[in-house]
């Protein structure tokens, strides 16, 4: 039985698919990682789900997580990349997601959680916003696919909107953040409205 270590990466240095002797602070390899985290995280709100749907949603996130870093790690052709149909697919689950829950009236801000799982999709979501930035200064110095960064934008709002639809399907009302001891009078007196589109609001 192979051991599940060869010690080839005492050295501070790691390879690619066609490439060695890369340092493991390379930027390629702290984006490789950052998907990695996000793929786990995946799949840790994948367990915890207690919907089905959502569940196998999540699943075929993970097989994308694995497409991405088969991109991302080779230096050569032939391996599997993000393409046009990836993308689709995820902006068909968002508009599914999105007809769910309905369009609120004003924009506004939610706190994560209030059930566990729409919690660990909102870690999910801030997990492939660092995943994304990371990707962003990658593709200053490396060529990365438009595919890749168009896929990378759009995960981060599939889990936002996932999260959403979790509370929705327990009947949770989700929570705005409270700006303590701030008031929105200026607003208030600027457009008639409530700074988070509430009626009654005590902080405007």
């Amino acid at each position: 039985m192979p051991a599940s270590y060869t010690g080839k990466g005492d050295r501070r240095e790691t390879c690619l698919l066609g490439r060695t002797g890369v340092g493991k602070d390379d930027a390629r390899i702290e984006a490789l990682g950052c998907y990695d985290e996000l793929n786990s995280a995946i799949g840790v709100a994948a367990a915890f789900s207690e919907s089905e749907d959502t569940a196998k949603a999540l699943k075929s996130l993970q097989d994308d997580m694995h497409t991405i870093c088969a991109e991302l790690g080779s230096a050569s052709e032939g391996v599997p990349i993000v393409t046009d149909s990836h993308l689709k697919i995820v902006e068909m689950m968002i508009t599914e997601c999105e007809s769910f829950v309905g369009q609120p009236k004003h924009f506004h801000f939610v706190l994560p959680g209030e059930t566990k799982t729409a919690a660990l999709l909102h870690m999910a979501r801030a997990v492939s916003r660092r995943a994304e930035r990371n990707l962003v200064r990658l593709s200053k110095t490396t060529e990365v696919s438009q595919n890749l960064l168009s896929y990378a934008n759009r995960i981060s709002s599939l889990l936002y909107i996932m999260a959403r639809v979790e509370n929705k399907r327990h009947s949770v009302q989700e929570k705005q953040p409270d700006y303590k001891f701030w008031k929105g009078k200026r607003h208030v007196e600027k457009t008639g409205q409530c700074c988070n589109g509430l009626e009654n609001c005590k902080s405007c």
